[in-house]
């Protein structure tokens, strides 16, 4: 399973706009322990504290997992520099997996602390509030797509999103041109599948008839029209890592896991 196989589909559906208008990859070499997401459940404060938001000068470590913050405000300076980070070209590598990683916790935070939004996006340029309005109205349609909490871990391989193939043969065989392989190439195919089913006049049917959930659907859009306004979008949402929801609350399943 790919960490960015949303974020696909959702490429290829801003090029189809704009142009009209989760398996595969190599492994890593070991099988790394799923690990307890790294969200904290201690009761939001009502101040923040002094080390809640990290710099992207001076991060304490990139390969640290990172934490978001537990207030609304110093959730909003975090994000706040989150945000700008991931729109530096300067940032790079591993310390933009890490603010891409960062954000996808900051996102969760706000999807379960609602009454922290204004705040925080407050703190945001306009360009930049847009992006996240629009990427937190996509998180809340995923989540709706949530059944009941599974009662073990899945019979998955995590690998890394550089080669993203979510096409099936028959699918690439009519729609694709180039290696599946490759991302300009794969995001290319899909676009074109889309426009098959009806795309760009009928966008919703084009994506139902790819995945029959509206939410699904919704949050494509919404993820799509994110990157099409702030193509830097993509640059955060291709550090996003794959949580998987358990009794003792989401854990994450880090690239190189497999369920023995």
């Amino acid at each position: 399973m790919r960490r960015s196989l949303l974020v696909l589909v959702s490429s290829a559906l801003a090029v189809a706009v704009m142009a009209c208008s989760e398996l595969g990859g190599a492994p890593a070499s070991s099988s790394p322990t799923p690990t307890l997401a790294a969200i904290p459940t201690a009761t939001p404060q009502a101040t923040p504290t002094a080390t809640a938001a990290p710099t992207a000068t001076l991060p304490p470590d990139w390969n640290a997992l990172p934490a978001p913050a537990i207030d609304a405000a110093s959730l909003a300076k975090q994000l706040a520099m989150v945000e700008a980070a991931l729109r530096d070209p300067n940032v790079t590598g591993a310390q933009l997996d890490w603010m891409g990683h960062m954000q996808q916790l900051d996102y969760s935070r706000l999807q379960d602390y609602p009454e922290w939004k204004d705040t925080v996006l407050a703190a945001l340029p306009e360009q930049t509030r847009a992006a996240v309005t629009g990427s937190l109205e996509a998180g809340r349609q995923i989540r709706m797509l949530s059944g009941p909490i599974p009662k073990s871990l899945p019979d998955w391989k995590i690998v890394e999103p550089a080669a993203i193939d979510q096409f099936m043969p028959p699918t690439w065989a009519a729609y694709g041109t180039g290696d599946v392989n490759n991302d300009h190439d794969a995001i290319l195919g899909a676009a074109n599948y889309l426009r098959a089913n009806g795309a760009p006049g009928d966008m919703q049917r084009a994506l139902y008839a790819y995945n029959h959930s509206q939410a699904y659907v919704n949050a494509l859009i919404l993820y799509a029209n994110v990157m099409k306004a702030d193509p830097l979008a993509y640059r955060g949402y291709h550090g996003w890592q794959v949580y998987y929801p358990t009794a003792d609350g989401p854990v994450l399943l880090p690239v190189g896991w497999t369920k023995t």
